[in-house]
């Protein structure tokens, strides 16, 4: 009996010494994970310079690497920041002097994102959310006013460079309108989807905002994707557009990868008349709005085939421009035919104009793409602005018109809407004689 109660004895002494090792690991463990995150003097030097206000609020891990998230006082806030300070990222006060993220990799801080709230709009409502992976950065911004808004934009942290951007876009009291965007960045692509503007809509609160759709619908995109939606590959221009490098192209450049894609056979934009043409028939055209008033457009068409002599244009090969006229979305309705400004480019350069539009001035030219292909080169510029717009190839056979494809949506053979062109962070470059994806516009300053 006494050796048991001995043996018993020790038992509990020995657990009583295990719960204390325990409890002291705990301790111990606690004090890690609750220790403060700080920053290296030559972190904070970099990070805030002279701002006396400048505030570690977190580290933020990011797969291998780190980002500081740093807060001001409104006497650090930025130069074109509201007197009173920049809200709190979820839109509330107190007031502050911003937000910035800090990339924490190699020897020196990298800013990789500056905030400062004021609101985002007429409305006050706006807000920010910043989350991390490894290697990316999510952004999720909001704000408006009548015209309400959200953005997406996913980011790598090295190199610094956006991916991709998600948003809606829609005015807070019209129900006809609403549109989801998506953007990729890496491969020069924009879809977007929208509420058609002829179909009928109700004042009810339920039909107000963007369409809800589901991730497939812009994974394989239709030109009406759902009830009462219509849908558009928007023109892109590049971000350096305006520079004289990309605005001076000359004779015999021909569009490589900063380009949209259009073909006949239905695998790029819509097929909105005809049958896919076979892999040997299939035509193609290339399309970059190298700025607000500069479209350049490639085509490939092995079947090419003037209009026969005596017929109208339309019977031959050629590609299409609608522009917005005098049609006035905001007053409701789809567009009519007599409101928009249509021309006509046969591949000999010949112009079409319909009604009042307002023809561009047009140089050709030949050359071949990198297959080799010989393609026509069309390069039409504006005196103005030339506004949103609405591109098609019309593919001749036979006398007539076999194939039509297209960036939107058509209704009785007129867009159901005249997309914008879309300004892109991608910067575009003349190499070897083609215009070629070359870069990203900086995120910083």
């Amino acid at each position: 009996m006494r050796d048991r109660f001995r043996a018993h004895n020790l038992l509990g002494q020995l657990m009583s010494l295990f719960r204390l090792a325990v409890l002291g690991a705990a301790v111990l463990l606690s004090g890690v994970a609750l220790a403060a995150p700080s920053l290296t003097p030559l972190q904070k030097s970099v990070i805030c310079g002279k701002r006396t206000t400048c505030k570690l609020v977190a580290i933020h891990p990011a797969g291998t690497l780190q980002v500081a998230e740093v807060l001001f006082g409104v006497k650090d806030k930025p130069d074109d920041a509201p007197d009173e300070g920049c809200k709190k990222a979820d839109g509330s006060d107190p007031a502050n002097g911003g937000t910035e993220y800090w990339l924490l990799n190699g020897a020196k801080p990298a800013n990789v994102l500056s905030l400062c709230n004021d609101g985002y709009g007429a409305a006050g409502m706006g807000e920010d959310s910043v989350s991390f992976s490894p290697n990316r950065m999510v952004h999720v911004q909001n704000g408006g006013s009548s015209w309400r808004w959200d953005s997406t934009d996913t980011l790598s942290l090295v190199p610094l460079r956006i991916l991709s951007q998600s948003g809606c876009s829609f005015h807070n009291v019209e129900p006809s309108t609403g549109t989801l965007d998506r953007v990729d960045f890496v491969n020069f692509r924009s879809k977007e989807i929208r509420k058609d503007p002829g179909a009928k809509w109700s004042d009810a609160d339920s039909d107000i905002g963007c369409p809800d759709v589901k991730p497939a619908a812009f994974a394989k995109l239709k030109p009406v994707p759902g009830d009462k939606l219509v849908a558009a590959y928007p023109l892109m221009t590049p971000g350096n557009g305006n520079d004289l490098g990309i605005q001076n192209i000359s004779a015999g450049t021909v569009l490589g990868s900063c380009a949209m894609t259009l073909s006949t056979d239905g695998t790029n934009g819509f097929l909105t008349f005809g049958k896919p043409a076979d892999a040997a028939h299939a035509a193609q055209m290339r399309a970059l709005a190298v700025n607000s008033q500069t479209l350049l457009l490639q085509i490939y068409d092995p079947v090419a085939a003037a209009a026969p002599v005596g017929k109208s244009w339309i019977s031959g090969a050629h590609a299409e421009v609608w522009q917005s006229g005098t049609y006035d979305e905001s007053a409701g309705g789809a567009p009519k035919r007599s409101e928009l400004e249509q021309i006509a480019i046969d591949l000999d350069g010949t112009l079409h104009a319909a009604g009042s539009a307002k023809p561009p001035q047009v140089k050709r030219w030949t050359g071949k793409d990198e297959k080799g292909r010989a393609v026509t080169v069309l390069l039409l510029t504006w005196a103005d602005d030339a506004g949103p717009m609405a591109i098609s190839y019309s593919q001749a056979e036979n006398g007539k018109q076999a194939r039509l494809v297209t960036n939107v949506a058509m209704v009785r053979g007129v867009p159901a809407y005249i997309p914008g062109v879309l300004g892109m962070q991608n910067t575009c470059a003349v190499r070897g004689g083609r215009v070629e994806l070359a870069g990203m516009m900086s995120l910083t300053n």
